[in-house]
């Protein structure tokens, strides 16, 4: 769910680690699942602030992440004919 969140936000690693004032070596060890409660929490605190909702199902078989946008990015311009 982290490197889903991490991608919606279009950031590399280093970017996120800064996003969520947490190290890099941290980060990569949440993605591979190695990393403590305190920093996965950090990590989506840094993440829902920036837009990202994370839910799912109360037995975790169903995981989502999604990115909330305050409001819709332009279309773009159609080319006249």
């Amino acid at each position: 769910m982290l490197r889903a969140a991490r991608t919606l936000l279009d950031l590399k690693q280093d970017e996120a680690a800064r996003l969520c004032h947490t190290s890099l070596k941290s980060l990569v060890a949440a993605e591979k699942g190695e990393a403590s409660r305190a920093i996965l929490h950090k990590l989506m605190g840094g993440y829902m602030g920036a837009g990202i909702r994370f839910d799912g199902s109360p037995d975790y078989r169903k995981q989502v992440v999604m990115l909330e946008l305050e409001f819709a990015p332009p279309y773009p311009q159609i080319p006249e004919a």
